[in-house]
């Protein structure tokens, strides 16, 4: 059995955590033997405790308060992608870094590398240190994740946890900034009307937005009247992705291009793949290419990329304006915390 001053000072050390002493100052000895029902003898071993572990300071006349060094390190945002180094994300991780100073914090990113276990290990790391907020972006979001449980952890802990750019199919619930992927593909499919009929689809495997685009697509194939009509699609693996990156023509991307060179459109499911078909594909006609992310590679392409996608600065707005609501209110029902479903435009 624990000494009840330590349980007290695990309290005590867990209502700083959460953020529950304004300004960082904790209230008398007297007001909290009250709150935590103790003796002011055990409260003050449970103080002598903290202050021992650099967390509180005693100051003469003034007060009991959290120092500084501890509550900055309260201060850190983690931030977890599928591939730090992918095409996208330089810059996505240099606009939160700044979004996050500007608001008073510090940003500490980490990589799956396309890893569930991964994404354990890192959540695991987390939850025992002194990390504020999670933003998370899903690593295979399209299968039943496998770390529900320190997600919830997370939630039970009152660490605000942000997901965005996608969503696990059993995690619906916590709050997320994403686009609307079944809308957006359904809209970008629309707008080729019958000249959907000779489109090539690329997708992601695994990804939950990209089963969603999948299932845009087939509805404007529907809505257009050609229910009789069998599309060419392909869903691409991450080993896949890698030997595209290599630039490699016996990929499987390339093999599908060649097996489908009557074709007049090609829809991607995000511009890297579409840039690997601007470089590496002879065409001999004139074709269009289609895609998602609104990233620089559209403009490496000279106009032939029409890439759709949510503009950064609403995206880095939508995610700064879901935290904060988060921070604010560290003790948040997830249903109050709504998803946020960006608008896609053309680029």
């Amino acid at each position: 059995m624990k000494n009840k001053y330590i349980e007290i000072s695990e309290l005590i050390k867990k209502d700083i955590d959460n953020n529950l002493f304004t300004g960082g100052k904790l209230p008398t000895e007297r007001d909290m033997c009250a709150k935590y029902d103790v003796s002011r003898s055990t409260i003050r071993e449970a103080l002598s405790v903290l202050e021992k572990d650099q967390i509180i300071t005693k100051r003469q006349g003034s007060g009991i308060f959290v120092l500084p060094k501890y509550s900055s390190s309260k201060n850190k945002i983690a931030l977890i992608l599928k591939d730090t180094d992918e095409y996208i994300y330089p810059n996505l991780i240099n606009l939160i870094s700044d979004m996050l100073f500007s608001i008073g914090y510090s940003l500490v990113t980490y990589s799956t590398n396309g890893s569930l276990l991964n994404e354990r290990k890192i959540l695991t790391d987390l939850l025992s240190s002194n990390i504020r907020a999670v933003i998370c972006e899903p690593t295979k979001s399209a299968l039943p994740n496998i770390n529900v449980d320190l997600f919830k952890t997370l939630k039970s802990k009152n660490i605000p946890t942000l997901f965005i750019l996608d969503q696990y199919e059993n995690l619906i619930d916590f709050p997320c900034v994403m686009i609307d992927s079944f809308q957006s593909a359904r809209t970008v499919c629309l707008s080729v009307n019958e000249r959907i009929t000779k489109t090539a689809c690329i997708f992601l495997d695994n990804q939950r937005s990209s089963y969603q685009k999948y299932l845009g697509f087939f509805d404007a194939l529907h809505l257009v009247s050609f229910e009789n009509i069998e599309p060419s699609f392909i869903f691409l693996k991450n080993e896949d992705i890698e030997d595209l990156r290599k630039g490699t023509t016996s990929c499987t991307l390339f093999s599908f291009l060649k097996g489908n060179e009557d074709k007049d459109i090609y829809f991607c499911d995000n511009d890297e793949i579409a840039y690997y078909i601007y470089r590496n594909y002879p065409f001999e006609k004139n074709i269009d290419i289609l895609s998602f992310d609104n990233s620089y590679l559209t403009k490496m392409s000279h106009g032939k990329i029409k890439s759709h996608g949510p503009s950064m600065n609403e995206l880095i707005d939508s995610i700064k304006n879901t935290l904060l609501l988060m921070l604010n209110h560290p003790l948040y029902s997830l249903g109050d915390i709504p998803c946020i479903f960006l608008k896609t435009t053309l680029k």
